[in-house]
């Protein structure tokens, strides 16, 4: 107990010395093992998702673009593929098929263009408001709500693509039905949005003033007895309301407009097996599974971090040896205080248990913050993963 005493009182005598032993020792003993951690919950953040997601049509190219864009919400520039892909795939194979849209965002927050069944599929609870209903409104994840400060009754407006392409598509103004629940998975970071109010920001749903004898002349392009045909200067809705919401209307083929891709959850074996099947040779699309790809990646990664785990073996070598040429040099100095203590007769066992006593505290001391560090590490990996992989 003398010697703990004494021990400390080295320590806090020597306090920046002894910190900096410290912080070494808690560095060695952290970095694998939070590394290891932050691998861990990174294998189980993807693959909990991909491996919910029996399998995913989209156009033909990289896979990994694909699952990233269509699963994760990170947008990767990709030729969509026709609505029509879905009522084929319907038509074909049995099972639950759902589209996603995801080229838009507001305020850095994809939004998602989908169907209700999305909501089933990946069993998201409302924590506020409504599901979708009307054309024009959105539900937000958790995080978004949480991060813009937005609650149900208010609205959002999306972000432009390019504020200088005056001929695109006017930001579009959604009223906010909804709030979910937080999950934990990337649904939290995005705003879900009707399939058709995702087609008003490609301009190819949209409505525009009422056309009649009291319209403008400079709005109207061309006039008949019959007919009155609108020019580029007809203002476009920015906002959906119960006044207008009934002028919004098609231009084109409705099994042509764009989709990202359509997640597929086969009834049986066999449908797996025969989609898999059927477009395995498909000129312009794909069905992949997501878990596969997923896998791949997370080995490539695995690879990686063997390379760092065998860097950090050498400088943890590099480290354990400077530590030992410091505490021989400590002792080296402390020579003239041992040689005193041993003159006042302090035995030579004292003084190996003093100096044991302090190197043990030292090492406690640096599990300790270890060990707090990996609790933290823990306690915000999942945070700290949704921030790495939106950047």
């Amino acid at each position: 107990m003398h010697s703990l005493y004494l021990a400390w009182c080295y320590i806090h005598y020597h306090r920046l010395k002894s910190g900096m032993i410290v912080l070494a020792l808690c560095i060695l003993l952290y970095l694998p093992l939070g590394l290891n951690q932050l691998v861990q919950q990174a294998q189980n953040h993807l693959m909990d998702r991909a491996a919910a997601t029996p399998l995913l049509l989209g156009p033909r190219g990289s896979a990994l673009d694909l699952v990233i864009d269509a699963l994760y919400f990170q947008h990767r520039e990709q030729h969509p593929i026709p609505y029509s892909t879905l009522n084929t795939l319907q038509t074909r194979n049995p099972g639950k098929h759902i589209p996603v849209y995801s080229r838009f965002n507001a305020q850095g927050h994809t939004i998602i263009g989908t169907h209700l069944e999305y909501f089933d599929f990946r069993k998201l609870q409302m924590q506020q408001g409504h599901s979708l209903s009307q054309l024009g409104e959105c539900i937000l994840g958790a995080t978004v709500a949480k991060d813009l400060g937005l609650s149900v009754g208010e609205t959002l407006t999306s972000s432009p693509e390019n504020v200088f392409d005056l001929a695109g598509a006017y930001p579009l103004k959604m009223h906010i039905a909804g709030i979910l629940a937080p999950t934990g998975t990337p649904d939290d970071d995005a705003v879900f949005v009707d399939l058709k109010t995702a087609w008003i920001l490609t301009g190819l749903l949209h409505g525009h003033d009422a056309l009649d004898e009291n319209t403008d002349k400079d709005l109207l392009l061309k006039q008949s007895d019959s007919t009155l045909t609108a020019n580029a200067k007809l203002e476009q809705f920015m906002e959906i309301t119960d006044e207008n919401r009934s002028g919004f209307h098609f231009h084109g083929d409705q099994g042509e407009f764009p989709i990202t891709a359509v997640i597929y959850a086969p009834e049986n074996q066999k449908a797996h097996d025969l989609a898999l099947g059927h477009y395995q040779s498909h000129e312009t699309l794909q069905l992949v599974a997501p878990h596969q790809i997923i896998e791949n990646l997370l080995s490539t990664l695995f690879r990686i971090r063997d390379f760092i785990s065998a860097g950090y073996m050498l400088v943890a070598l590099a480290t354990g040896l400077l530590l030992t040429l410091i505490i021989a040099l400590s002792l080296r100095l402390r020579e003239s205080e041992m040689r005193t203590m041993m003159e006042v007769g302090c035995a030579r066992n004292t003084l190996i248990r003093l100096l044991t006593a302090e190197l043990a505290t030292l090492l406690l001391a640096s599990l300790l913050l270890a060990g707090v560090l990996l609790a933290l590490t823990n306690h915000f990996a999942p945070q700290l993963l949704n921030l790495l992989w939106s950047r």
